[in-house]
């Protein structure tokens, strides 16, 4: 292409396909941002649902903690019980 000239046919196919080019990569970086976002969404899920999955966790610990106290303090009644009835006898 060295020798030959450039006119204006030539000149439109390039810019035709120079648009072409430019129009593909818009609905390439359009899909990237739908992408994005929905990622973006389903981290969002992700990280409500772990801290929903904390939040829970929590409260079981609270609840198992206050079963075991309970627990406790019902053992310890019974071994009083039982140490006065041993030493009463």
């Amino acid at each position: 292409m060295a020798n030959a000239t450039v006119d204006l046919q030539f000149l439109a196919r390039q810019g035709g396909q120079i648009l072409g080019e430019l129009r593909d990569m818009r609905r390439e970086l359009a899909d990237m941002r739908d992408d994005r976002t929905v990622m973006v969404a389903m981290l969002d899920r992700l990280d409500a649902g772990q801290n929903s999955l904390n939040a829970e966790v929590r409260a079981m610990r609270s609840q198992f903690d206050r079963l075991r106290n309970d627990v406790r303090g019902d053992i310890r009644e019974r071994l009083e019980a039982l140490e006065k009835a041993a030493s009463s006898t």
